[in-house]
């Protein structure tokens, strides 16, 4: 069946970019305070 099996590639590629999404969101927030403390080391050093 050509609709069932658009139907199911559908649903794997929403599967694939829900779990990319979740893990970007989970990696977020490491990267932004890794940033923001890079940038206060940066920041006092210049002080």
């Amino acid at each position: 069946n050509k609709w069932f099996d658009s139907l199911s590639a559908i649903s794997v590629g929403l599967n694939l970019s829900l779990r990319k999404a979740f893990n970007d969101a989970r990696f977020v927030p490491i990267i932004t305070s890794r940033y923001c403390l890079v940038t206060n080391l940066e920041t006092q050093q210049m002080v």
